[in-house]
């Protein structure tokens, strides 16, 4: 694809900052598409294209290519989809509806270990559901990912014993074949290894893509991986779509309903709507700020007193050039 400048295209008087440019020298630009990141790489490294663009080249070969003197590495963190371990509130789905086991399970998690085998430094951990940049961000999950790992451990055995499961239980982690079916593979076979320490035993379970899709929004999957983008800073873009008992998106999928919880989240987004009806953001009032800070700062604390889910990690945008790119 070749995009050619349009000389008449209207250039802002305020400069670059204010709207559309001119950028001098620069004429048209050609956009290429490679099959694999293997020949999008080997592009690159010949000289044959000037940048990757939106992940273009793969996770593993990123710790080459920054250390690559004739390269330039670009890495922006946490603003790609944030990846959480969804289970099933349904009772079919027993006992991942019991509160004790889902926060056991929040115990056994190592996201690290996760982004230190496939991510290779292109994703950072998620302690929250709320990204570290935006607006009352709370790092719930950090308290319990400090323990040392004995003691994760053994809470986590406790927890069982104290809901009725002292030697564990069966339960099955479901991923889409097709794109992206080897990644999750090996994402449910860490958490495999991970829970099995308190004796929980996880099938690996992958069906066509189509039907997987069907089937979570459904409410007939178990456990699962979903990421989440985000549209503003606010916590809303996120945890709205998460946690609202209307959501198609997530909480029908889980089977997750709490009036307590759509009243907050409710009360949330009508006050952050007002705020920017008015064109201000925060809304400058402090009863209002305050009170959504409550109302944020509760929420994710509840998605550890509740056991809502295991954020896992904050994936970032990463792309190359070549040296000779300004």
């Amino acid at each position: 694809i070749v995009m050619t400048r349009n000389e008449d295209y209207p250039v802002n008087p305020l400069g670059p900052e204010a709207g559309p440019s001119y950028m001098a020298g620069l004429e048209h630009v050609v956009i290429s598409h490679y099959s694999d990141s293997a020949s999008t790489r080997l592009a690159l490294e010949k000289g044959e294209i000037d940048t990757t663009l939106g992940k273009g080249i793969a996770r593993a070969d990123t710790v080459d290519i920054a250390a690559n003197p004739d390269m330039n590495y670009v890495f922006v963190p946490g603003v790609s989809a944030q990846q959480n371990l969804h289970m099933n509130y349904g009772d079919e789905f027993a006992p991942l509806n019991d509160t004790r086991v889902r926060q056991a399970i929040q115990h056994l998690v190592e996201p690290e270990e996760i982004i230190d085998a496939l991510m290779f430094g292109t994703a950072t951990i998620a302690h929250s559901p709320v990204r570290p940049f935006q607006f009352y961000f709370k790092p719930v999950l950090k308290p319990i990912r400090d323990l040392p790992e004995a003691e994760r451990i053994q809470k986590a055995k406790d927890l069982l014993a104290e809901a009725g499961y002292a030697d564990g239980f069966t339960t099955q982690f479901w991923y889409p074949a097709g794109s992206g079916e080897e990644f999750s593979r090996d994402v449910g076979t860490i958490l495999q290894a991970q829970l099995a320490r308190a004796g929980i035993t996880i099938e690996l379970k992958f069906i066509e893509r189509g039907t997987f899709y069907d089937m979570a929004r459904a409410g007939e999957l178990p456990m699962f991986l979903r990421g989440w983008t985000y549209d503003y800073y606010d916590p809303d873009t996120e945890l709205f779509y998460q946690m609202h008992s209307s959501s198609v998106d997530l909480a029908k999928r889980i089977q997750f309903n709490v009036s307590e919880i759509d009243d907050m989240l409710e009360e949330a987004r009508n006050t952050y709507m007002a705020a920017k009806g008015d064109g201000a953001y925060p809304s400058g009032d402090p009863a209002i700020e305050a009170r959504r800070d409550e109302i944020y700062t509760y929420l994710q604390d509840y998605i550890v007193e509740a056991g809502f889910s295991v954020p896992l990690y904050y994936d970032g945008f990463y792309d190359a050039h070549n040296a000779w790119v300004k």
